[in-house]
């Protein structure tokens, strides 16, 4: 039996059995030194959770998505109803210009007939000043006049004058 042990002990020396057993055995010391089971698990849960993360984000995309579709439907009928508005908006400033230009020209009138009024006043005034000296120096003359035909007429003259004053109830 010792043969036969020696025989073995032999073979396994010679065979790779012992370097298969080694490897094997430094493979084990190996997983359990660095624990690839925890490595693995963390890497699958951390590959889980992003895969999780994608889907929340794929999920919120399709909702931003959905809303979007939403917004461009609502789209047309909000640009006929602020075209709508503006055209309100705008029908009624039209009309409110068109009134305060209205009453621009009635003021812009009223004061061109007030200015004219005046002017005509002033050309009157002046034409009246104007006759009205022009008859007072006519006056002046011609009893200047008279009273050098008629000097009689100076002295009938400066006694009505001071009869008058007598009248008066001051002197």
């Amino acid at each position: 039996m010792t043969d036969q042990i020696i025989k073995i002990l032999k073979y396994i020396l010679e065979s790779n059995i012992i370097n298969f057993i080694l490897m094997i055995w430094l493979f084990v010391w190996l997983l359990k030194k660095f624990d690839f089971k925890s490595i693995f698990t963390k890497s699958i849960k951390s590959v889980d959770e992003y895969i999780q993360k994608s889907e929340k984000d794929k999920a919120h995309s399709e909702e931003l998505v959905a809303k979007a579709e939403d917004t461009l439907k609502q789209l047309p009928a909000q640009i006929e109803e602020i075209k709508k508005v503006s055209a309100q908006k705008s029908d009624i400033l039209i009309a409110k210009l068109e009134e305060n230009t209205e009453k621009s020209i009635d003021k812009i009138n009223r004061n061109i007939t007030k200015i004219k009024a005046i002017e005509e006043d002033k050309a009157s005034n002046t034409v009246t000043e104007y006759t009205f000296n022009r008859s007072i120096e006519q006056a002046t003359s011609d009893i200047i006049e008279m009273l050098k035909n008629n000097p009689n007429l100076h002295e009938k003259f400066i006694n009505e004058s001071l009869e008058e004053l007598e009248k008066l109830p001051c002197l």
